[in-house]
């Protein structure tokens, strides 16, 4: 019974296309799926009570903290839920289907390090809120056609 997944556990497994967390992961470390670029969808088992998915994307229990996007999803906007106030470190790293970002509703207060890094057709980022107060560095590094951001 898994219940602890180590930082860069599936590093660079670009053959994987899915995965299940069971109800008995309690700890998942940094960057364990980054660079999965097969990854359409993170699924966790209703009863974990640390970690929970909305369609595929991961996220801690109470939805307060979006901590992976599938990278290979291949969708081309996504709308962050209202519950989230982070968006987690990597997140959205090299997802390079989505064009835009709408986080309308959201009290999102924390843009994690790294968390669009490479999303190289990101263009919008839509209804950036009030409560936003941090931007991690190179949180949108990469993002080569995102042209502007209200931040006021």
């Amino acid at each position: 019974m898994v219940t602890t997944i180590g930082d860069y556990a599936f590093v660079l497994c670009t053959s994987l296309t899915a995965i299940y967390l069971g109800n008995s992961v309690t700890t998942i470390g940094s960057e364990p799926f980054r660079n999965c670029t097969s990854l359409t969808s993170i699924t966790v088992h209703a009863n974990n009570n640390s970690f929970s998915d909305i369609n595929g994307v991961l996220f801690n229990k109470n939805q307060s903290t979006l901590i992976q996007y599938p990278m290979n999803n291949t969708a081309t906007s996504y709308t962050i839920p209202h519950s989230v106030t982070t968006i987690g470190q990597n997140a959205f790293y090299n997802c390079t289907s989505l064009t835009s970002i709408d986080l309308s509703g959201t009290q999102v207060e924390t843009i994690g390090e790294y968390a669009f890094y490479g999303c190289s057709n990101l263009e919008t980022i839509i209804n950036i809120p009030n409560s936003l107060t941090t931007i991690g560095e190179y949180a949108f590094a990469g993002c080569s056609k995102l042209d502007s951001l209200d931040l006021s």
